[in-house]
């Protein structure tokens, strides 16, 4: 009994599922007005001839090329139990991690193919499967690799948006062509990695990743980097807080941002300060616990401040910084110019970053 299952508009085959010795098997077969054309018929052909040479976990199984009346020729192949990428886009937001998850098993998948000289030339969402059981990626529909058919099977607007512009034009293609896909597929996939999806878009394809696997590093790279540079940014922002709690207005707006990555907010990071609970910095002075309303005003009124601030028995006196001035201390001719507070950021993620790609 088979069952259509797809008929794509735009696709010159029908996809028909039915059960065999029990497991259910996919069936891949022309379009009544595409079936007996010649060109048509070599594709399908040719598709089952790539497909049925490949072995890798992130693609679908060729299994045979049949005959089933009515349906004609036939490639048969594995059932996969799940959904297409372009289902699962207009639902929302995707994960970072599974964002992830999805681009590594399509890199690994496209290294496969690559390494044997195959170019998929039709990488898209719709042809990017995942498994219902674990979200695993099974990419699907060889109908256009290594084929000079491409300007009768590329009219899809759809298709177009994905498509290389060598691949349009119908200049040299080859596994760039599949790089640039995939960086349009990952542009669909997560704005934080929108840098690695520029690099694939390039137009020029000696200036897209020269590989897969580059694209797959360049991912876990951006993966892992704002974890480490969210670990000493903390540490900078509340070292900071703890010794000029007086910053607070200026980092607020950063610990915000900061906390989107660590899992907290801007008044749990302050808070924690302001109760010495930090783990590995230094917590804050008796005096400076003390005084820590007195401190929550900005530098000017410090200035302006010529008197002792009555507070507890443990306040001491504000000393105005003109008047540390008078002390006519010669500064060290090795003395670096004080930095600003943004200053003094800007110059830990730079000396974070450097550590990190160290």
């Amino acid at each position: 009994m088979f069952e259509l299952i797809r008929s794509n508009p735009e696709s010159y085959c029908e996809i028909w599922r039915a059960n065999k010795d029990g497991r259910f098997r996919i069936y891949k077969a022309l379009k009544s007005e595409y079936a007996g054309d010649t060109v048509y018929e070599r594709l399908l052909r040719k598709e089952f001839e790539i497909g049925y040479s490949l072995s890798h976990p992130n693609i679908c199984e060729y299994y045979g090329f049949v005959n089933i009346p009515p349906l004609g020729n036939c490639i048969e192949m594995e059932w996969v139990d799940g959904y297409s990428l372009d289902t699962l886009l207009p639902r929302g937001a995707i994960s970072k991690t599974l964002a992830s998850k999805i681009i590594n098993e399509t890199c690994d998948a496209l290294a496969y193919m690559h390494s044997k000289q195959i170019v998929h030339r039709d990488l898209k969402p719709s042809n990017i499967m995942l498994t219902y059981n674990g979200n695993n990626v099974k990419l699907i529909d060889f109908g256009l690799s290594d084929s000079d058919a491409h300007s009768v099977l590329k009219g899809s607007a759809g298709t177009q948006i994905y498509a290389s512009p060598e691949l349009i034009s119908g200049g040299n293609v080859d596994y760039h062509t599949d790089i640039f896909s995939l960086g349009c597929v990952i542009d669909r996939l997560s704005p934080a990695y929108a840098k690695v999806a520029r690099k694939c878009c390039q137009r020029d394809p000696s200036r897209r990743y020269q590989s897969a696997l580059e694209v797959k590093e360049a991912i876990k790279h951006i993966s892992r980097l704002p974890l480490w540079l969210a670990v000493v940014a903390l540490i900078a922002f509340v070292t900071l807080l703890s010794i000029r709690p007086w910053t607070r207005h200026v980092l607020s707006g950063a610990t915000d941002s900061l906390s989107k990555v660590v899992g907290t907010d801007s008044a749990s990071v302050i808070q924690t300060v302001d109760s010495g609970q930090m783990v590995g910095i230094g917590s804050p002075s008796t005096d400076s616990t003390s005084n820590k309303d007195n401190f929550r005003n900005p530098p000017e009124s410090a200035k302006a401040a010529s008197a002792t601030v009555k507070s507890s028995d443990s306040t001491k006196k504000i000393v105005r910084k003109d008047e540390s001035k008078s002390e006519k201390k010669e500064p060290s001719p090795r003395q670096a110019k004080p930095q600003s507070d943004k200053e003094a950021i800007d110059e830990l993620f730079r000396q974070a970053t450097e550590l990190f790609d160290q």
